[in-house]
């Protein structure tokens, strides 16, 4: 307990380092791939990391669910945090590769069908009936996983079409909720907060009436510079718990690295379509539970949450570290399913190590949030010197050297010497 605690205080006054991401307990061939990513493209290992367990819950979407007082679906916001030209897009692009061949091969295929579709419409009845075709057609649907820029009503239509989960995916995601609002006030935000909590996600329109998503799994993915953060804060986001949702995957010294002539290895490529396939292929839907040593660790370090929450001051912290508490049960079905994949693993329950590279994840998820809450929540005053102070008095005020010894509580001749070095500068 007194690590937590203790580490928590030291984040939040930012007293220690951001800690990598753990991948220690992750299975053998996923940190191999990770490390020989980190190595060859030269780019931070947490974006890796981070997106390998993006693509893996987009891969997973509501083929497994924990059951516990709540159904838990392994739904994740998460932001990769750097600047510009660090590298955060390249994990991403890497990583959902698999998703985005399988979109444009969907796509190529409704392309060809709503040509049909459209020529058949052209026809009259009797025209189709000649043809074989009888009645008018069905209007295709075209399956999609990523979403880039999108209205609310595509994204309701794609998710009837791919009910087991989408993934919202902006290199920059501060232009995503730009758009929010951009379409008649739709309710957007309030909307994604909902979806987030597995809550029946509504939009009403004059022309199509009630549009529902009755049981959502929306992801989201993308980047954004440690400038722009306070973006994430504005129109209430920080108030309202939008913000408290997301993982924020934010590595210290992320700098664009050099030239490197070394290639990622096929292997890794084929092992990483191959991992993504079974996960996407996987039939019908498999309930999991907590084993008794995983529900014992996951109490344990409940109580101690719950103690680091009754005990901060900050409304905002205090809705974050609630987040983590739903947070780290949804890693716990990742990490499952990373073992399924890799490893043959099929057992329905989660270990006492899922359990615990879930909650050191979280808790790597707990010391970025904190270093996101200094960025954009806490002003840090530059200290000024009193040489300085003293300078100013001396040229602003009716104030004598001696004044302005007593008042900074200095020496009379440390003022004059002061005010003597502002006039030679001047």
């Amino acid at each position: 307990m007194y690590d937590i605690i203790e580490m928590t205080k030291a984040y939040k006054n930012g007293t220690a380092p951001t800690p990598l991401l753990p991948i220690d307990l992750f299975p053998a061939r996923l940190q191999e791939m990770i490390e020989a990513c980190t190595k060859t493209y030269c780019i931070p290992r947490d974006y890796w990391a981070g997106s390998v367990l993006a693509a893996t819950a987009l891969g997973i979407g509501t083929r497994l669910e924990l059951v516990t007082n709540y159904r838990n679906y392994p739904i994740l916001w998460m932001v990769l945090v750097g600047d510009v030209s660090t590298g955060k897009t390249m994990p991403m692009d890497f990583c959902l590769n698999y998703f985005k061949k399988l979109d444009s091969q969907s796509i190529k295929k409704y392309e060809e069908e709503m040509a049909e579709y459209n020529r058949l419409m052209s026809l009259s009845a009797k025209d189709r009936l000649m043809e074989g075709s009888g009645e008018a057609p069905l209007k295709p649907t075209c399956l999609q996983y990523i979403l880039n820029d999108f209205t609310p009503e595509a994204m309701v239509e794609t998710h009837s079409v791919n009910n087991r989960g989408l993934m919202v995916l902006r290199d920059e995601l501060k232009g995503w909720m730009d758009d929010f609002g951009r379409y008649n006030k739709s309710g957007e935000q309030s909307n994604m907060i909902s979806s987030w909590s597995g809550v029946t996600m509504s939009y009403n329109r004059k022309g199509s009436g009630v549009m529902n998503i009755d049981d959502p799994f929306i992801l989201v993915l993308g980047g954004m510079q440690p400038e722009l953060l306070p973006a994430l804060a504005s129109d209430s986001r920080a108030e309202n718990g939008f913000l408290s949702r997301f993982c924020c995957v934010y590595p210290d010294n992320a700098m664009k690295a050099g030239y490197n002539s070394e290639l990622l290895p096929d292997k890794y490529r084929l092992f990483w379509e191959d991992y993504l396939g079974k996960l996407v292929n996987m039939k019908g839907k498999t309930e999991l539970a907590l084993s008794k040593e995983a529900e014992e660790k996951y109490a344990h370090w409940f109580d101690i949450n719950a103690r680091i929450t009754n005990e901060e001051p900050s409304g905002y912290l205090k809705g974050v570290y609630g987040k983590l508490d739903i947070i780290s049960l949804r890693l716990t079905v990742i990490v499952r399913g990373m073992k399924m994949a890799c490893n043959g693993d099929y057992s329905r329950e989660i270990t006492g190590d899922d359990m615990r590279a879930a909650l050191s994840m979280t808790e790597y998820f707990r010391a970025t949030a904190l270093k996101v809450y200094r960025k954009i929540f806490v002003t840090v005053v530059p200290k000024v010197k009193k040489r300085d102070i003293a300078a100013y008095l001396h040229k602003n005020t009716d104030l004598t050297d001696t004044g302005i010894s007593r008042l900074l509580q200095t020496s009379r001749s440390q003022i004059m010497r002061s005010c003597e070095c502002e006039k030679n500068i001047n």
